[in-house]
C-alpha cells in the first residue's frame, strides 16, 4: 500500500474556524461574568479559578460557569447543524490509501 496526500484545497482553511472559536469564547466569558453576583470582586468575575478559591463565591462561580458553557455549546450546535460529519475543512490535506 502507498499513501497519496492530495493537494490542499484553498488557502487558510484552518484559520476559518478560529473566529468562530474566539466568538464562542467571548460569549461564554461575557455570560459567565454577567451570571456572577454583582457583589463579587472584579477578579472573581473575570476568572473562574479566582472565584472558586473564595468559599463564599465557589457555588455561584460553578453555576455561572455551567450556564456559560451550556450556552456556548448550544450556540455551537446551532452553528454546526447541517454540516456533514467528517467533512474536511478547506485547506486540510486528505490522505488516500491505495493498493
Amino acid at each position: 500500500m502507498r499513501e497519496i496526500v492530495t493537494a490542499r484545497r484553498g488557502r487558510g482553511g484552518a484559520r476559518r474556524g478560529r473566529p468562530g472559536v474566539a466568538i464562542l469564547g467571548s460569549l461564554a466569558t461575557s455570560s459567565y461574568a454577567s451570571a456572577m453576583p454583582a457583589t463579587a470582586p472584579e477578579e472573581a468575575r473575570r476568572s473562574v479559578a479566582a472565584a472558586v478559591t473564595d468559599p463564599s463565591l465557589a457555588a455561584a462561580a460553578r453555576q455561572a460557569y455551567d450556564t456559560a458553557m451550556v450556552g456556548a455549546a448550544v450556540l455551537a450546535l446551532l452553528l454546526l447543524r447541517g454540516r456533514k460529519a467528517g467533512a474536511h475543512a478547506a485547506g486540510e490535506p486528505q490522505t488516500l490509501v491505495t493498493a
